[in-house]
């Protein structure tokens, strides 16, 4: 994956979001479907590839390089938080590993 940021807003909130929705190794099709009403089919489908190519230091690098970019305030970082609380409940559960999750990108955002 290429170190410069390429993502617009939209994009880097699916990933940010498939992300998410892969903390508890299952990637649900409530999961899937709020993510691709974000982005064209095409979109989705290239972030997803990005996502399935990196591993999850990689991953998690690539949403840090966004910070200054994305949510530089507090105000975006709790845009942020919110929609991957609503990611989390999406499947119907927030299980104790998407909790430790959320809570780790809390902090790490």
């Amino acid at each position: 994956m290429d170190k410069e940021l390429k993502y617009n807003y939209n994009e880097f909130v699916a990933f940010l979001l498939l992300y998410a929705s892969h903390a508890d190794l299952e990637f649900s099709t409530e999961e899937k479907s709020k993510i691709m009403k974000l982005l064209p089919n095409d979109d989705f489908e290239n972030i997803y590839n990005d996502f399935k190519n990196v591993n999850d230091f990689q991953a998690l690098q690539i949403i840090l390089s966004y910070k200054g970019v994305y949510y530089p305030t507090p105000e975006q970082k709790e845009e942020l938080i919110s929609k991957l609380v609503v990611q989390f409940f999406s499947d119907g559960n927030f299980d104790p590993i998407e909790q430790e999750l959320l809570h780790f990108l809390e902090k790490l955002l």
